[in-house]
């Protein structure tokens, strides 16, 4: 898959698709996503977005 960030250790694919019956499926493809958030901010605010479209309200 290219272009690609990162070395060529560093490999994970990121997935959204609706399904016809309405429903709808995001996959990171990789272990580390929750770790990366953490020093990536575009990755946060991606998932933060995901989360937002998925309807999924933040704790108060």
């Amino acid at each position: 898959h290219r272009p690609r960030a990162g070395d060529e250790q560093t490999i994970a694919e990121i997935i959204y698709w609706e399904r016809p019956e309405g429903g709808r499926v995001f996959h990171t493809g990789s272990i580390a996503t929750a770790w990366a958030m953490y020093y990536d901010e575009s990755l946060t605010n991606l998932v933060r977005n995901i989360l937002h479209h998925f309807k999924v309200k933040p704790k108060k």
